[in-house]
């Protein structure tokens, strides 16, 4: 499924939510704000989107950390406080 359609259709919520989207996908800096906004992420969970290091999400809402293992970098999310 769409991954867009999914975050707003879908009425379940998580824990955790990992996302890993194709490296060169225009639309992966939009992507934790628009799970973060869509209720799919429980209170306490966390986001870890899988992404190439060319992207940095350190100014996004809800962001934690950021781990780097080689070429593959991971940032963490949760909701922001106030969510």
């Amino acid at each position: 499924m769409d991954a867009f359609r999914f975050i707003s259709t879908s009425k379940k919520r998580f824990d955790i939510i990992f996302a890993d989207p194709p490296y060169d996908w225009e639309a992966l800096e939009t992507l934790p704000g628009r799970i973060l906004a869509s209720g799919l992420l429980k209170e306490g969970g966390e986001l870890i989107l899988e992404h190439s290091g060319k992207y940095d999400l350190s100014g996004e809402p809800g962001f934690l950390r950021k781990k780097t293992y080689g070429n593959v970098n991971f940032s963490f999310f949760c909701l922001p406080s106030g969510e």
